[in-house]
């Protein structure tokens, strides 16, 4: 599941404190704010990650944690739940909206989001609400309690705070409230009821080396599934469990769907190196693959998938500077140099570079990641800009733009590289034809030139050939990238003293 759905709205500023009940109550008792049409479901528990034994063990300190939180989505450092909803489409990688909410401390108020966006407080249907330049509605829903929306499109905003008005408890599917209701400290869910026709499986199935009768049940498992739950369980290890919920009984299909598992993983381009290891099990109407301990890179990556911000942000223009004018706004903006500011945005992206530039010295299939460069430059692209130096915005613009270069090479898109210019180029509307290949049955890039249902090996093998050729390219993408981050780094030093 690729989809850069999980995935891209936490980037915003969401204020949180511990409630007094289980966090696993908590979550649960926040659904009542997810409307009705979700499918995707997404809880952190950062805090109980923080308190964990292996978070004690290996020192996780207040600095670490901040890194640590950048990487997940310029969380504050002392984020500790948040519960986010969208409705998704995993075939295109798109989401519609993304909501989240969670309580937040007494001492914050609406005003100060206001004050760190440069923004003004607004009345939307009778709430405080605040329009950031990122594109993201912050709208204080209750006492205490916080809630973003984005796209943000005003009306929509306010109709779902209305409806949060009038819900009285949570309206989302029983699969994604039972999903809730698990107390791991990271959980995605994926609602997947009518969502995979299970003829269009048959060619992904043969492709992992399944024969007939085995495709035949494994397409009739699948007429069943109710939902994909990933969950990551903190405790002296970071143990993720991916579970599939059927309506009944789904047979002797395990080791077929650990197997389609890790190809949609790869085809998606979301491969981690610890899923190779994940093991079998069943009971009653679920089956789960078990066995994966995640380093702590694979956790950042998985958490940038989950909170990954849909879409792009409005028009600048749309959210000027409270008291400024748009004419003066950037004047003003590039004036006012917030240094600490702008050490969080380098250190942010630069963490960002360094976590992909040891994937691709320790991965194996790093073919298969093109999703991540996708999701990190998202991140990048959303991190808050008020306040940071205008060069290290354009070399965080630069380094976004590179890794969706090699996104698109990782996916078997030309890209010619000139470094004598330091510039990539690519054709983003080309149609390579194997955009649909997906087991959700949706197209990848635009309509298909590509018949998937008959000749699947054979899209596959011209795929591999093509980013097999683009190796070079990207190698010499990585070098721009790794050059102008130590250029960049050494300017923040002399200029603001930011050590790396």
């Amino acid at each position: 599941m690729s989809c850069r759905w999980w995935m891209n709205s936490a980037a915003a500023l969401v204020l949180l404190i511990s409630p007094p009940r289980t966090q696993a109550d908590e979550a649960a008792a926040l659904l009542k704010y997810i409307p009705e049409s979700a499918n995707a479901l997404v809880v952190v528990r950062f805090g109980q990650m923080l308190d964990s034994p292996l978070a004690k063990r290996e020192r996780w300190s207040a600095n670490q944690r901040e890194k640590f939180a950048a990487i997940a989505g310029d969380l504050p450092a002392w984020v500790n739940l948040l519960v986010v909803g969208a409705q998704v489409h995993p075939a295109d990688s798109s989401a519609d909206w993304r909501v989240a909410v969670a309580p937040h401390p007494a001492s914050v108020r609406i005003k100060t989001i206001a004050a760190g966006e440069r923004a003004d407080v607004e009345t939307l249907a009778d709430r405080e609400a605040v329009l950031a330049p990122r594109g993201i509605y912050f709208v204080a829903l209750e006492e205490r309690l916080l809630g973003l929306r984005t796209p943000a499109y005003r009306q929509d905003v306010a109709r779902w705070v209305r409806r949060t008005q009038r819900n009285p408890a949570a309206t989302v599917s029983p699969f994604l409230q039972a999903a809730a209701g698990d107390d791991s400290q990271l959980i995605l869910a994926l609602d997947t009821a009518d969502m995979v026709d299970p003829r269009r499986v048959a060619p992904h199935l043969e492709r992992i080396g399944l024969g007939p009768k085995t495709i035949d049940r494994v397409q009739r498992a699948l007429g069943e599934l109710l939902g994909l739950k990933v969950a990551v369980r903190f405790g002296d290890l970071m143990e993720l469990t991916a579970t599939f919920e059927f309506t009944g009984d789904p047979g002797d299909v395990g080791e077929a769907l650990r197997r389609l598992f890790l190809q949609a993983v790869s085809d998606h381009g979301l491969s981690l190196p610890e899923l190779e290891g994940l093991k079998v099990s069943s009971a009653g109407t679920s089956i789960q693959l078990t066995g994966a301990a995640l380093s702590e890179e694979s956790l950042r990556r998985v958490l940038t998938f989950a909170l990954a911000p849909p879409g792009e942000a409005i028009e600048q223009s749309q959210a000027a500077e409270p008291g400024v004018t748009p004419t003066d706004s950037k004047q003003e903006a590039e004036a006012k140099v917030d240094v600490k500011k702008t050490k969080r945005y380098l250190h942010s992206v630069n963490q960002i570079v360094a976590g992909l530039e040891r994937g691709r010295n320790r991965i194996k299939d790093y073919e298969s990641t093109a999703t991540w460069h996708d999701n990190y430059a998202d991140k990048i692209e959303k991190l808050p800009t008020t306040g940071v130096d205008g060069e290290l915005v354009e070399y965080g613009r630069d380094v976004s733009s590179k890794l969706r270069a090699l996104a698109a090479s990782l996916r078997g898109v030309v890209v010619d590289v000139n470094t004598q210019q330091r510039s990539v180029t690519y054709n983003t509307n080309y149609d390579p034809g194997w955009g649909a290949v997906s087991i959700f049955g949706g197209v990848g890039y635009k309509a298909p030139s590509t018949n998937v249902q008959t000749n699947l090996n054979e899209v596959r093998e011209r795929q591999a050939d093509a980013v097999q050729r683009g190796a070079k390219q990207r190698e010499e993408i990585w070098l721009l990238i790794l050059d102008e981050r130590s250029r960049i780094t050494d300017q923040m030093q002399t200029k603001h003293a930011i050590r790396p």
